[in-house]
């Protein structure tokens, strides 16, 4: 049949009407196309040419190079006017389906590309890629080429060779990536993807067996910690193995929230410490003894950074300087050491104090300190009497469930002032701060001064439960003591002191819910039998609250329970029961439990719970800075809070 050389408006109203039958929902865009003849020219050449002006929804439908019926006579190809770039593609031969395993061209060929099975691998193993990429209808000219990229994913990705369908992909920190395989032929163009979960490594170190220049794998380990510590990336685990490494470990890479860096002991590792100057580092149950000479390797452990933790670990004959040391920064800075976590380590020998935490949000907690020595044999000399179990600075800072005990004066290193020579010995502090430190809560710990013997005889040298002051400009505010047991096994001194003498200003002190206990009885009315001491000779000491604490044996005729002087504190609600001789000066206030048995349930055990028939029992007042006990019970049980450490727990009737 002869076709016709113009398009009749009778012809354009067949198409139009064709195309809406297709009853695609409408849009408010335009789109342009001209209409063809079967033999590939414009129907009406030359000035009758046809351009057709349609609603965008029928551009999804009329396909470039497609035939369409226009009324009983005419087939035409429709073509798109506005994808100019598609108009002048001589090779017409373009991939439309990028990230599909196939991208086809409509008229001479087509890519088929595959990126290998997805993969997960645990560091340092590297992943094995094995692509594929074919062509057909290759077009001329035109050859294959692949290349591999990173799509996502953390850290550093290298290839072996990025042009090689089969190579390999090396990972820097673990995580999940997406790696891309991209062939290319001219104009064509497909991709695949693959995803390869990286999992964090673990590495080994055995001072025996060991080479630094092994890989660091179960049969070919590190010799040295240090090794490890200069090459693992986030999220690793270094594994040691029993032995005695001669090393001061420098820790200065970090992990992350979801991938920290783990050192762990595999049998008995006796080393000699680590300084952490890094972030998301944990350090379990090392063996750690030290007598090297400055700051920071000095310490046990040194922390300077954020999310540390160290636990489970036994550090003990530190010559020279603190257990762990949790430091703040030039200025003590809050901000750079923060969210550190000190647990469940043994710490026996220390010189001068413990622990010590400054920064902010950190926790020491589950610990057990003792013996801690102001100037051990063979110690480099330095100024200042003490030896204390936990020094605390900073903001925000928790110190809970630690026992503190047996800083001896008899111990070697603490009793030179009985020596004569004009030597010193320390007022060993349970706790103790000289600012800046605010809001710090001090809970659920247990303070047990034994009797050494020596304890007593010279005045103001003895173990004392706390001792807080601050210096000039540096604050100490906002402390809460709770839930925590004092125990002392002398007669004279050692109480839970506060005192403005350094000149700076101590306020806003919380004394709630503790028990304070004289194990052998009460003072004779020689020298400082109170349980607490509050001093403000510069009028700098404010704002004390002390209530719901038992005091057993605390007080003489000549000391009151609690010492207040040169300002009135916010003293009520206590028990105070002396278990021989006269009542502690000064007598009740007025809602205490005055000279009546607490009845423990086990005195001589040191078991400090209440029988039912208590007095303590809903003696107290409610507080809201307290929520529960020692135990972890809420508060309270019954009607009213009890007093001291323990909520009497009523059995649930059946």
């Amino acid at each position: 049949m002869e076709k016709s050389k113009t398009f009749s408006p009778l012809l354009l109203l067949l198409l139009i009407t064709t195309l809406v039958i297709l009853n695609f929902g409408a849009q408010d865009a335009k789109a342009r196309f001209t209409a063809y003849g079967d033999n590939g020219n414009p129907i009406g050449r030359g000035s009758n040419s046809v351009t057709l002006t349609l609603p965008a929804q029928f551009h999804a439908q009329v396909k470039p190079g497609q035939l369409y019926k226009i009324g009983i006579t005419e087939m035409v190809t429709v073509k798109d006017n506005d994808d100019k770039g598609k108009n002048k593609d001589k090779d017409k031969c373009k991939g439309k389906g990028k990230g599909k395993d196939k991208d086809k061209d409509k008229c001479t060929g087509e890519i088929e590309v595959k990126a290998g099975p997805d993969q997960t691998i645990t560091l340092p193993s590297s992943a094995t890629l094995r692509g594929t990429a074919s062509v057909e209808g290759l077009p001329a000219g035109s050859t294959l080429t692949t290349t591999w990229s990173t799509v996502s994913g953390p850290g550093t990705v290298t290839f072996g060779d990025v042009s090689a369908l089969t190579t390999t992909a090396s990972f820097s920190t673990p995580g999940t990536s997406i790696l891309r395989l991209t062939a290319t032929a001219g104009s064509l163009i497909a991709t695949a993807d693959v995803k390869i979960t990286v999992n964090p490594g673990v590495y080994y170190v055995n001072v025996s067996t060991g080479n630094d220049s092994n890989p660091g794998s179960s049969s070919e380990p590190w010799k040295t910690i240090q090794r490890a510590a200069n090459t693992v990336e986030r999220g690793a685990t270094v594994i040691v193995s029993t032995g005695t490494y001669d090393e001061r470990v420098q820790i200065t890479r970090s992990g992350s929230k979801d991938f920290p860096i783990t050192y762990r002991t595999q049998g008995t590792v006796i080393m000699g410490g680590f300084t952490i100057i890094a972030s998301y580092v944990r350090i379990r149950g090392f063996e750690i003894t030290n007598s090297r000479t400055s700051l920071p390797d000095s310490t046990g452990v040194f922390i300077y950074g954020d999310h540390n933790e160290i636990s489970n670990c036994y550090i003990h004959d530190i010559l020279n300087d603190g257990g762990v040391v949790v430091f703040g920064g030039s200025g003590a800075n809050p901000t750079v050491t923060n969210n550190n976590l000190v647990k469940n380590n043994l710490i026996v020998r220390a010189r001068l104090v413990g622990i010590q935490v400054d920064g902010q949000n950190n926790v020491i907690e589950g610990n057990d300190v003792s013996h801690t020595l102001m100037n051990p044999p063979g110690s480099v000399p330095v100024s200042g009497p003490d030896a204390d179990a936990i020094r605390f600075f900073g903001i925000g800072n928790i110190i809970r469930k630690n026992y503190l005990h047996d800083i001896h004066l008899t111990d070697v290193g603490n009793h030179a002032c009985f020596e004569g020579g004009g030597g010193q010995c320390p007022h060993p502090d349970a706790f103790q701060t000289f600012g800046p430190a605010s809001n710090i809560i001090i809970e659920d710990n247990i303070v047990h001064w034994t009797d050494d013997g020596m304890s007593g005889q010279v005045p103001v040298v003895n173990p004392q439960w706390a001792e807080i002051e601050a210096k000039p400009g540096l604050a100490v505010t906002n402390l809460i003591f709770r839930n925590n047991v004092f125990m002392h096994e002398t007669t004279r001194f050692g109480p839970t002191n506060f005192d403005d003498d350094l000149g700076g200003p101590i306020n806003n002190i919380s004394i709630v819910n503790n028990t304070f206990v004289r194990l052998n009885g009460p003072g004779s009315g020689g020298f400082g039998e109170y349980g607490i001491l509050l001093k403000s000779g510069q009028g700098l000491l404010k704002n004390v609250t002390i209530k719901n604490n038992a005091f057993y044996d605390c007080g003489s005729s000549n000391s009151g329970y609690v010492s207040v002087v040169g300002f009135t504190a916010d003293v009520d609600y206590n028990a105070v029961f002396v278990s021989r001789g006269p009542a502690p000066a000064g007598g009740p206030r007025p809602h205490d439990v005055w000279m009546a048995d607490p009845k423990f349930v086990n005195f001589a055990g040191r078991d400090f719970h209440l029988q039912s028939s208590s007095p303590l029992i809903d003696a107290g007042v409610t507080l809201p800075e307290v929520s529960d006990d020692l135990d972890g019970t809420p508060r309270p049980q019954g009607r009213n809070y009890d007093i001291g450490v323990y909520e009497f727990f009523y059995p649930p009737r059946h």
